[in-house]
């Protein structure tokens, strides 16, 4: 043993000698490694000098960079590196001697150390140049120094494996011995040369149809399961070639609705067939128990079993096909009938049933997962103390609990009562987990207020006892059973409604053409009022930009590719726009000279969720620069060129067309006097850096360029059309800089193309939320059935220890029903008022009138009453099924 080591330390030494010695630096053209560039530093007298030339090629010299503490830091590191090849260089000659030197372990330890310090320095000090021009230390230096902290940790685990094989590498030979002989042993007893008789397969299928009712629950839910996923693909390619030559996303846009959709659809559907998986496991386990008994095979069970599974799996996904394929094609009918300039597709490509059958066999497949460690886990638990075992009730702290949940709770609400986090699905999963340790321990205080008078203990512990015996399990029971119908009532039932009750699409769009231009486009707006009889407004404006529009959380100086532009006006100039579209403007703004204050029209319709103008940390108020978005300023100081403004008030209107539905172009309003003074801007700001430049050194297209400069907007007859739409393509032709910065942000838009597309979404967004609602109904129903199945045989054991008690059938069938009636009932309750607060929410962040108000309460009204009523059903249902069960062991 003690020779392989010697020889692996001598390979690994080898090894790293080539590490070290390898030329991977360009000093002055040439190539060299750790030592040169020591002799280099030495020669120049300067670790800036050496530093500059090899990495940077001499940049650093034309900017304002400070490198020298960077520099020295580096050389530290490289001479640090030189030291531990000289070690690394005794070692290898030690080990070829066959010496063992055992301080140099030590030394090269604490040499380790000291690199890795060295290195995280680096690693933390390194930057871009605050032009954000060039990388003051590219990350193939901290690359190429982390092999060797790498290298030495495997040289380590080797060392360490190779003597824990010595020590247990005999008893590892025995014990692999014993297992092959008992495999070889237990193969020769259990071999089986001939075939299963007719009478197996019979007991096999006897055994099934027993178990139909149990296998029916699996069934539905890969059925459902795989419908909605087979309709969400095909619908999205058959609204796919609606979606013009730039695939341009208006609103959620096609993308981002499916997306979520189909996301919520995957994590329901695993959920779902997770938990019924686990309860058809739970329901064989008698019945394997007895195949293994009468003397059948564990592999024979098993397979069968996982027959049984892919039969039903296929017949399922089927199944799914050919109602999801009848589905599509009457939801392709009913769009043709009523929208038929929508471009939609009836076909289904083979791409949509292979996507589905490979989502929906990787759901199974995790769910299949999930269920087999939950049900060996169960396995594994003494089942004799979990027979009899009651779950803990809370003690001493369930008053604290209650209140810092409760708090916790209010101040989830809070946050999602502002715009920055509306509709946010963190919040609401954070206000579910409030909810659940609230009622945790209320319930608990309930239960031992209760226990203070023997009188009410007594009365109500036959109704009760289920509760104190499961009461974790109930409680997690009663907020999911909440979780759910806030979800069907108000998360994605909001989805639904606001679109129904939106405002029509030609409504959303004042104008015809909105044109975004310049001094530059004199003559081609002169064109469209002349050739296309165009009516042409031009209103003074100004490109608005905010430092981030996506809702993922950046980080706190990282440069934000994607950022919100957004069109500033004057007061006078939103006043104008209020009158042109029939809307009176409000009295006062609160508007200042100085432009810190500012005033938003968010341009969207009902059915959009509200959004922030600048998603920048979450804060509330926005950064705000005057001109384009800036890619080349300094991010540390980025209040400088993207200051912070005052939001003074708000409201949600279409005054030149909900284009973006308030993502993007929303409108910011400025006092006149602070717009008079940025509306030439664009003449003494660099279009880069943001930094202000002398009028003497501006250069147009070089370090300034002119920014939007007139909102145009124009009314233009039908049988000009077509001509006004060449002329707008023209237009956007001119502007191919100002749609570079982002795709979704155009420089013309269109009322007949954003109204065609609008509906579109509309009709997906309505469609893929309703499939939603549909599979967590089933669920909120399937959850109750299965629950009320496993506890079954314990509820037949305690209602006949209660009938021979003397209690009457009148009064054992009240508690029966009251105790599977409380988890329709109680998170019915709860669900209600959480509903009524979130919606209020909703309402007041999309700025609904009371007319949108009505609407809503009424479409929504009959959603609410048909799951309530399909709710009261199946209890009625289950609660005579059980009842009927139940009463029939308690006479016995």
């Amino acid at each position: 043993m003690e020779e392989k080591k010697r020889r692996m330390n001598i390979i690994l030494g080898i090894i790293l000698q080539i590490y070290f010695l390898f030329p991977w630096m360009n000093i002055t053209g040439e190539r060299k490694n750790f030592i040169m560039y020591v002799i280099a530093v030495l020669r120049n007298h300067s670790c800036a000098d050496t530093y500059n030339t090899t990495f940077l090629d001499g940049v650093a010299d034309a900017l304002p960079l400070d490198i020298h503490t960077l520099a020295k830091t580096f050389t530290v590191c490289v001479m640090l590196y030189v030291v531990l090849e000289v070690i690394e260089t005794i070692r290898l000659i030690c080990n070829i001697k066959g010496w063992e030197i055992k301080f140099l372990s030590i030394i090269e330890l604490i040499g380790l150390f000291a690199m890795l310090s060295v290195v995280a320095e680096i690693g933390l000090n390194s930057s871009w140049s605050s032009a954000g021009t060039i990388q003051v230390f590219p990350m193939y230096l901290l690359g190429y120094l982390a092999v060797f902290p790498i290298w030495t940790g495997i040289r380590l685990l080797m060392h360490k494996s190779m003597e824990e094989w010595e020590e247990s590498g005999e008893q590892i030979l025995k014990t692999q011995e014993n297992d092959k002989h008992y495999k070889q042993e237990r193969k020769r007893r259990l071999y089986f040369p001939g075939k299963y008789s007719k009478l197996y397969y019979h007991v096999l299928w006897e055994n099934f149809k027993y178990h139909w009712r149990d296998f029916s629950f699996l069934f539905v839910s890969v059925l459902l399961s795989a419908a909605f996923l087979f309709i969400g693909f095909g619908m999205r390619e058959a609204f796919s070639g609606s979606y013009g030559y730039d695939n341009e996303l208006l609103g959620l846009g096609l993308t981002e609705i499916m997306k979520d959709c189909l996301i919520v659809i995957v994590l329901i559907s695993l959920f779902l067939i997770t938990v019924v998986m686990v309860f058809y496991r739970k329901k064989r386990m008698a019945d394997d128990g007895i195949f293994r008994t009468l003397g059948m095979r564990s592999n024979a069970v098993f397979w069968s079993w996982i027959g049984e599974l892919l039969a039903g799996f296929a017949v399922a996904l089927v199944t799914a096909f050919v109602i999801g394929r009848a589905i599509l094609f009457g939801i392709y009918a009913a769009v043709i009938q009523h929208f038929p300039k929508i471009d939609m597709k009836s076909e289904v490509s083979w791409k949509v049933y292979l996507i589905t059958a490979i989502v929906i066999a990787v759901i199974c497949l995790f769910a299949f997962g999930i269920s087999g460690d939950i049900h060996a886990g169960e396995r594994s638990a003494d089942a004799r103390n979990a027979a009899v075992k009651s779950e803990k009730i809370p003690g001493i702290y369930r008053k604290a609990g209650a209140l810092i949940s409760g708090l916790l709770g209010v101040i989830v609400l809070y946050l999602y009562t502002q715009r920055r986090f509306s509709e946010s699905i963190f919040l609401l999963c954070g206000f579910f987990l409030c909810l659940y340790v609230f009622l945790y321990n209320i319930g608990a205080m309930i239960l031992r207020k209760k226990e203070t008078s023997m009188d009410q203990y007594l009365r109500t512990i036959p109704e009760e006892h289920m509760i104190r015996h499961r009461y974790q399990t109930t409680v997690k029971y009663l907020t999911l059973m909440i979780v759910i119908h806030v979800c069907v009532m108000s998360f994605f039932s909001v989805k639904v409604v606001s679109n129904r009750i939106a405002d029509k699409t030609d409504t959303l769009y004042p104008y015809d053409y909105v044109w975004l231009a310049n001094s530059n486009d004199t003559g081609i707006i002169e064109k469209l009022k002349q050739e296309c009889k165009a009516e042409v407004t031009s209103i003074p404006m100004v490109r608005a930009t905010t430092i981030d529009n996506t809702e993922r959380l950046e980080g706190p100086f990282d440069l934000v590719w994607q950022q919100g532009q957004n069109i500033g006006i004057s007061e006078s100039s939103y006043r104008k726009l209020k009158k042109a579209v029939g809307e009176k403007p409000k009295k006062h703004l609160n508007l200042d000279k100085n432009g810190k204050k500012i005033y938003v029209v968010y341009q969207q319709d009902q059915g959009t969720k509200a959004k922030p103008i600048d998603h920048y940390q979450l804060m509330i108020h926005p950064n705000l620069h005057i001109g384009q978005p800036l890619f080349g300023f300094d991010t540390m100081e980025h209040q400088t060129y993207y200051p912070v403004r005052t939001i003074t008030g708000s409201e949600t209107s279409s005054l030149i067309g909900a284009f973006k539905q308030g993502k993007y172009e929303n409108l910011i309003v400025f006092a006149d006097a602070y717009f008079d003074k940025i509306k030439d801007y664009w003449k003494t700001t660099d279009m880069s850096t943001g930094e202000k430049i002398k009028t003497s050194d501006a250069v147009l297209e070089e370090n300034i360029h002119e920014w939007p400069t007139k909102l145009v907007l124009a009314n233009v007859p039908e049988k000009y059309q077509k001509k006004a739409d060449q002329l707008t393509i023209d237009f956007a032709k001119q502007h191919a800089y100002d749609e570079s910065f982002d795709s979704l942000v155009k420089s013309t838009y269109t009322k007949t193309e954003a109204a065609k597309k609008r509906q579109m979404e509309r009709i997906l967004e309505c469609v893929m939320n309703g499939f939603v609602l549909i599979i967590l109904s089933v669920i909120s129903m399937l959850l109750l059935h299965m629950k009320v199945q496993m506890e079954l045989p314990d509820m037949r054991k305690r209602y006949q220890f209660m009938n021979r008690l003397g209690m009457n059938r009148r009064e054992r069938i009240c508690i029966e029903k009251k105790e599977i009636s409380r988890f329709v009932t109680i998170p019915s309750v709860i669900a209600v008022i959480v509903t009524v607060l979130y919606s209020g929410i909703v309402f007041g962040l999309r700025d609904y009138h009371l007319n949108d108000v009505k609407n809503y309460v009424i479409n929504a009204g009959v959603l609410w009453i048909i799951y309530f009523i399909l709710q009261w059903l199946n209890l009625k249902w289950l609660e005579d099924t059980i009842v009927k069960k139940i009463e029939k062991g308690a006479d016995l």
